[in-house]
């Protein structure tokens, strides 16, 4: 089953070997019997890539998968309290790469997000924010100053964000002025 979710998400021989550890650990301690072997991997999965910094959400885990995104969730939780797992949470950052070779946005269009999310950050109101949301207003803040032709619901398809919670944080940015002028 790993093997196979490597393939599917791209993932590196460190992420897997992490995977592997946590999920020897889970049956070391018994947390788990009696449950889904493959939701408890892929919530390992999940718990993996958090300690490796390896950009995958949820969502990406369960589709690969083809399980509820919430049944990986609940299980997420149950390890992080049962392993006392401290797990950093994602750098946006780390998004802004993906999305922007999925919608075919330039180099200086990403350039501009990292910059608009590094200004963000240093006013600190990027704090509780979900990082994905960030990324892919960012990358609309930062096209449109480029002129790109790339809508608002491409951004918000390829990034899985609703085209509302981008909007809304595009207004929350640019009310906080850190935004660069055009």
């Amino acid at each position: 089953i790993l093997e196979g979710l490597k393939a599917k998400l791209a993932l590196s021989d460190t992420t897997v070997e992490e995977t592997a550890y946590i999920y020897r650990k889970i049956l070391a301690k018994k947390i788990c019997r009696g449950r889904s072997i493959p939701i408890v991997l892929s919530a390992a999965l999940y718990a993996a890539c958090r300690f490796t910094n390896t950009p995958r959400t949820i969502q990406d885990i369960s589709s690969a998968v083809n399980l509820r995104k919430s049944s990986i969730h609940r299980i997420y939780r149950l390890l992080i309290r049962e392993l006392d797992l401290t797990l950093d949470s994602y750098n946006p950052v780390s998004f802004i790469s993906r999305i922007i070779t999925h919608i075919g946005a330039s180099e200086k269009t990403k350039r501009d997000a990292i910059e608009i999310l590094t200004r963000a950050e240093a006013m600190m109101i990027t704090a509780g924010k979900n990082p994905v949301a960030l990324a892919a207003t960012v990358i609309h803040l930062a096209s449109i100053k480029n002129n790109e032709n790339v809508t608002q619901s491409k951004i918000a398809k390829v990034s899985g964000i609703s085209s509302v919670t981008i909007r809304n944080l595009c207004r929350m940015l640019n009310n906080t002025k850190s935004t660069p002028p055009s």
